[in-house]
């Protein structure tokens, strides 16, 4: 009988605490979150066409070490002649030393320069450089592109990346960077291995520092101290990175987690078609 009373208090007293949270009004951090949930709504349906539109990524880069110019028609036709595997990224060498550029096949089945998938798109501003993390680790899942287009290597530019909500490490990275680009923060995406393993991961560099930002990663934190630091990031091997303009080949070891040292030779600069 004593113990059929202790149920019945337990119980009670459940009841009561599930009325007190219903009647409690909402934390500042669900406020928060709803308002951000909102905002990333809003910026979906706002994405200009022209941004969508992978046909706007045409261009050519300029070979730093002997002048030539090399045009996103001339990759095409090559990889057409040579009836190469057109989904897959390929690493170009214009010069002895090692890999001018890069191109990767867009929505659109079209070889583009990797840079051009940088469209300058950003969501929304903010001021708070934890968001731009935080949205894409809410609202972008993963997915390999195997299984979402049957493909071996697809990539979404930075703007088709948040409209679509499923896409792989490349797609996550090229977001992230772009709109911390628009921000004001010097950030690249780096290409290379994680654990063997083929690879897209961010650097951005703040204050002197550079800090791995993971765009796959799921874990939502909320203060940009919770970037970790490029130096204590292991098991990364990079072998290029870019940004909008620029493209960086690392000539030193494979397993740096220094992306600021000399060793990062910068070997091209994409200009868009229609600058």
């Amino acid at each position: 009988m004593k113990a059929s009373w202790i149920i019945y208090l337990l119980l009670f007293a459940c009841l009561v605490y599930v009325g007190m949270q219903k009647d409690r009004p909402p934390s500042l951090e669900r406020v928060m979150a709803n308002a951000l949930s909102a905002q990333m709504e809003d910026a979906a349906n706002r994405i200009p066409v022209r941004m969508l539109d992978s046909a706007n990524q045409r261009g050519s880069v300029h070979v730093l070490s002997n002048g030539k110019n090399v045009f996103e028609q001339d990759i095409v036709a090559f990889i057409r002649s040579q009836q190469s595997q057109t989904d897959t990224t390929y690493l170009w060498r214009f010069e002895p030393d090692g890999y001018s550029t890069a191109t990767a096949q867009g929505l659109d089945n079209q070889h583009h320069f990797v840079n051009s998938y940088l469209v300058g798109y950003s969501p929304f501003q903010t001021d708070k450089l934890w968001v731009p993390l935080y949205t894409v680790a809410t609202r972008k899942q993963y997915q390999l592109d195997s299984e979402q287009y049957q493909k071996g290597d697809l990539w979404q530019n930075s703007a088709q990346a948040y409209l679509y909500t499923r896409g792989d490490c490349e797609d996550h990275a090229l977001l992230l960077a772009d709109w911390l680009i628009a921000s004001g923060i010097d950030a690249r995406v780096v290409m290379g291995n994680y654990r063997n393993e083929g690879h897209a991961w961010v650097v951005a560099f703040k204050d002197g520092e550079a800090f791995l930002l993971e765009a796959t990663d799921k874990r939502r934190y909320a203060a940009w101290r919770h970037y970790p630091k490029a130096s204590l990031a292991k098991h990364y091997a990079p072998e290029i990175m870019f940004n909008r303009h620029s493209l960086w080949l690392n000539q030193g070891s494979k397993q740096t987690r220094d992306y600021q040292g000399s060793h990062w030779q910068k070997r091209s600069v994409f200009k868009p078609a229609s600058s």
